[in-house]
């Protein structure tokens, strides 16, 4: 088969899943399930393939031919001469919450991610992914416990909840420069829509009293360009092993955000005034971002770490004893395949991996920080007994918060499924006959 028309078929399935995230993102049903969403974006998700989740998320310093990493654009650069590589994964979380004496949990399931990397020319890789962002989804129910407002109106319940998210589409190029340096940039492409929506209800203790109803709907759209740079720097300590230095690093962005706030009195579910509706374009700002990785590979085993910073101080405008602040967090993992190449014994050729992540998140409850940490375990299976594709399957267990401070405490349980297709050069060969 002709190398063009294998191409024309995996961008055919990359608009595909493109659409199914549009899709997704406008249906109103969340794929996460933390209060921590309520504000900003959203919970910011950790980005890379199923396989970099299950090293904890880091990835600033690795390179692979059969792994795509779009967490740094240099590694596209080690893309094989006439291979093509697709990725895509999907994930499902377990959210367990805690405040106090009160206890819920919830599931979800969503697509996770899509990215393709191949080379271009000699030494030149080209890479592109589109994976979520950010993703909001809560839902809170509870009646009015004050007694005064319960013996002047009755019984008062209130409904909060939210749903969407943003996604991230990055698109670049990766350059051999030398024999151990590296460099690359992505084009970032934020796109997406986050509801809030809030409703309170009257039902009156006397049968002659009538209150309106109100609902109260707030819509963000996101719709912002942005850049990333990259570099990786190999020392080799031999033939095959060698030490990898690696740095990402993303400008600040200063950018509108269009805000549609609605208000409307009803009765009996249909509205009979409206409060307020109007659209506005307020002042956002993406903060800037870099990162450092150090990592060891051999034939064998890889070891990687990372240290993520973004700058989120003065970002977003403080609400209800939430501000923000700025984030770090240290990433780590590991990976290591007994013989790839084992015909005999199968387990030999699996890949299995170990990781680790812990920093803070982005907001501060009255002036609390809320941390975050996890430890992450998975494989990476064959698909092809002579082959270099992958289904990659891994786990993280994980916390976000306390009950300390009148705080909610998340724990959680992702599942991550991915697949790493690798296309080698027959792929690329036209063939004389058919």
């Amino acid at each position: 088969m002709h190398w063009k028309k294998n191409l024309r078929i995996v961008l055919i399935t990359i608009v595909l899943a493109m659409t199914g995230w549009g899709l997704q993102a406008q249906d109103g049903t969340p794929n996460i399930f933390t209060p921590y969403s309520f504000y900003g974006v959203g919970s910011i998700n950790t980005l890379g393939t199923a396989a970099l989740k299950s090293m904890g998320g880091a990835g600033v310093a690795y390179r692979s031919t059969i792994e795509m990493n779009f967490l740094n654009p240099a590694s596209y650069s080690i893309a094989a001469k006439q291979s093509f590589l697709l990725s895509f994964g999907m994930q499902g979380e377990n959210n367990y919450l805690k405040s106090g004496n009160l206890k819920n949990s919830h599931n979800g399931f969503n697509l996770n991610d899509v990215g393709l990397m191949f080379r271009v020319a000699n030494r030149l890789g080209f890479g592109f992914s589109i994976t979520p962002y950010s993703s909001v989804g809560y839902r809170i129910n509870y009646r009015e416990t004050d007694p005064n407002i319960i013996g002047q109106l009755g019984d008062v319940r209130y409904l909060y909840s939210g749903s969407g998210g943003i996604n991230l589409l990055k698109t670049g190029f990766g350059f051999r420069a030398s024999k151990g340096l590296s460099i690359g940039v992505n084009l970032l492409y934020y796109l997406g829509s986050i509801e809030h929506f809030a409703q309170t209800t009257i039902t009156p203790f006397v049968n002659n009293q009538e209150y309106a109803n109100t609902s109260m709907t707030k819509n963000l759209s996101f719709n912002q360009v942005s850049t990333e740079i990259g570099l990786q720097y190999n020392f080799f300590l031999d033939k095959n092993r060698y030490i990898i230095a690696g740095a990402t690093y993303q400008p600040q962005i200063k950018s509108t955000l269009k805000t549609t706030r609605s208000a409307y009195m009803y009765e009996a579910n249909y509205p009979i005034d409206t409060i307020y509706d109007n659209t506005t374009n307020d002042l956002f700002i993406l903060p800037h971002k870099a990162a450092f990785g150090l990592g060891y590979k051999s034939e064998k085993l890889s070891i990687t770490v990372d240290y993520d910073f973004q700058h989120w101080e003065g970002s977003l405008v403080p609400e209800d004893g939430i501000d923000y602040t700025n984030t770090h967090e240290i990433r780590g993992g590991m990976e290591y395949t007994p013989n790839r190449y084992d015909i005999r014994k199968q387990l030999k050729r699996w890949t299995y991996r170990l990781g680790f992540r812990y920093g803070n998140s982005y907001l501060t409850d009255n002036g609390h920080k809320i941390k975050n940490y996890a430890v992450s375990l998975g494989v990476g299976i064959p698909i092809q007994k002579n082959g270099f594709s992958l289904m990659n399957i891994g786990a993280e267990f994980g916390k976000q918060g306390t009950t300390r401070y009148n705080m909610i405490s998340n724990r959680y349980v992702k599942l991550h499924v991915g697949f790493s297709l690798f296309a080698n050069n027959e792929w690329f060969v036209k063939h004389k006959f058919k």
